[in-house]
C-alpha cells in the first residue's frame, strides 16, 4: 500500500499540479488539510486535485471546514467525506470528524 501524504497547499495551484504529478504510483492520497486559506481559495485547488487517479480522503483544515470541503467536492466521486469508508487492498480508510 502506497500512501501519498499532503497537507498546506494553500491555493497554491502549482503545489496540487505538483500532488497530481506525484500520485500516480500511489494507492491512496491523504489531505491533512488546509488547502484554503481564511475560508477563501478552496475550489482552485479541490479542481486540480480532482484529476488524480487513486482515490482520496480529505480532511478540512483550519482553512477550511468540513462541510465547504464536502461542497468543494460534491462531483469529485473518489474522495472520502466525514462518515465515508474508502475500502483498498484490504484496509478501510474511515474519515470520521471527533465530536
Amino acid at each position: 500500500m502506497r500512501l501519498l501524504l499532503f497537507s498546506d497547499i494553500h491555493r497554491d495551484a502549482d503545489a496540487a499540479r505538483s500532488v497530481v504529478e506525484c500520485s500516480a504510483d500511489a494507492d491512496v492520497l491523504v489531505c491533512a488539510g488546509d488547502l484554503a486559506v481564511m475560508r477563501e481559495g478552496l475550489q482552485k485547488p479541490v479542481d486540480i486535485l480532482a484529476a488524480a487517479a487513486p482515490p482520496t480522503v480529505l480532511v478540512a483544515g483550519n482553512g477550511e471546514s468540513d462541510e465547504e470541503l464536502a461542497a468543494a467536492c460534491a462531483i469529485w466521486r473518489s474522495f472520502a467525506k466525514d462518515g465515508d469508508e474508502l475500502a483498498r487492498e484490504g484496509l478501510k480508510f474511515i474519515k470520521k470528524m471527533a465530536g
